[in-house]
């Protein structure tokens, strides 16, 4: 977690949380059948959530990642 990561997520939540709402408006998306749906569906409140979680997201130094390799045979 660097200042850096903390302030490109804080813009991209920040452009999404904008954006999500004008993106839905567009004419030309509302052809596609997919994306109709979605809007039905609130998609743009459900991107505006995801950006917002995106935002407030710390990750933590102290996670670990393990690898489970099984062992050969030999």
């Amino acid at each position: 977690d660097s200042p850096a990561g903390r302030r490109l997520r804080r813009l991209l939540a920040g452009a999404a949380i904008v954006g999500a709402p004008l993106l839905f408006r567009l004419p030309v998306l509302k052809r596609y059948p997919l994306l109709r749906a979605l809007e039905v569906a609130g998609g743009a409140a459900l991107l505006v959530k995801f950006a917002e979680a995106l935002r407030d997201w710390e990750p933590s130094a102290e996670r670990r990642i393990v690898l489970d390799v099984p062992g050969s045979s030999g």
